[in-house]
């Protein structure tokens, strides 16, 4: 009779194993398959969320784009402006350096520009010419 118990019972933990490993895999598929309800149930919130973020990194990248061209345009016009402002000092001191220049210095810059040609073209004829234009500035 312990025989047949034992048997019994020995049935009885493979049968409980057996229910046990049935109801792991019972819910083992319950889990996924709630798991895979959920993510459908999620894929239209999923989208949406996915396309106002894209269209929000579009809005940002133009905001970028329109910001940088702004910031050219300025560094241009401003570049223009300190171009025109140079030119304008050049020309003032062009423009002073030639009303200073000396009839010395417009001797000496004859010199240079046109060498003797004749005996006389030398030193005296520069003197004399020299003194004409101190001359004529009086």
């Amino acid at each position: 009779m312990n025989h047949g118990r034992e048997q019994v019972r020995r049935q009885r933990e493979v049968w409980v194993q057996a229910e046990r490993a049935r109801r792991e895999q019972w819910v083992a598929d319950k889990t996924k398959e709630i798991k895979e309800a959920t993510v459908r149930g999620l894929e239209p919130d999923i989208q949406r969320l996915i396309a106002r973020h894209t269209q929000e990194m579009r809005r940002l990248e133009e905001s970028v784009r329109e910001e940088a061209r702004r910031e050219l345009a300025s560094e241009a016009s401003r570049a223009e402006r300190e171009i025109g402002r140079l030119q304008a000092r050049r020309r003032d001191l062009t423009a002073r350096s030639h009303r200073e220049i000396s009839p010395r210095d417009l001797t000496a810059r004859w010199r240079v520009r046109a060498p003797a040609r004749w005996p006389r073209d030398g030193p005296e004829m520069a003197r004399d010419e020299a003194r004409s234009a101190c001359r004529r500035l009086r």
